[in-house]
């Protein structure tokens, strides 16, 4: 799991879409969907409102993110974690 150890296959999360309200921040944790990697739960890095796009990471030390396949448009962003239920 990339997120591993906080987060764990088989964990819950739930999630809250960006709005005014719950902008996004360096450190949220996201969902998203990109081409050939699927939905992907990653930390934000950094954010470029200007480009519309922010680079994830995640904490494993296998992990991929922003450094394998680029930026994260933030259209592509399903909303950030404002839960998470570890699997007992």
């Amino acid at each position: 799991m990339s997120l591993s150890p906080a987060y764990l296959h088989g964990d819950y999360v739930l999630i809250q879409k960006i709005g005014q309200l719950n902008r996004l921040r360096k450190g949220d944790v996201v969902v998203f969907q990109l081409p050939g990697y699927g939905r992907l739960i990653k930390q934000i890095s950094t954010i470029d409102l200007e480009m519309a796009d922010c680079r994830v990471k995640g904490t494993a030390p296998d992990s991929i993110g922003s450094d394998s396949f680029g930026a994260v448009p933030l259209t592509a962003i399903l909303g950030k974690v404002i839960l998470h239920i570890p699997k007992k």
